[in-house]
């Protein structure tokens, strides 16, 4: 898988992670069904991390992720998203753990 598309599913997961954190904050889904926002995102990141790791074989060995000033605009952009993103994710998870309306 390449990079342009691991990037592409986290910032979904992490868009869809957020909107779900929402629906437990506002009491439209069950308090206790936040934690499949965390499996989720949390399982996916883990997935993309470690299984490279694991199995060696599975990694692709011609592409790497580059610096960030070697980066193209639309790369920098995508980056920005996706740290807004995991960001509003947190606040959202943290908000709905500690303070359910």
């Amino acid at each position: 898988m390449k990079i342009k598309t691991k990037r592409a599913i986290m910032n979904l997961l992490l868009l869809a992670g957020v909107l779900w954190n929402l629906l437990c904050l506002f009491q439209l889904l069950p308090l206790s069904r936040f934690y499949l926002s965390v499996t989720a995102v949390g399982g996916y990141a883990a997935v993309v991390i470690f299984l490279p790791l694991l199995f060696p074989t599975f990694a692709k060995r011609d592409e790497k992720s580059r610096h960030w000033s070697a980066l193209t605009p639309q790369e920098k952009q995508t980056m920005g998203i996706m740290l807004v993103l995991a960001f509003a994710w947190f606040i959202t998870l943290m908000a709905c753990i500690v303070y359910p309306l």
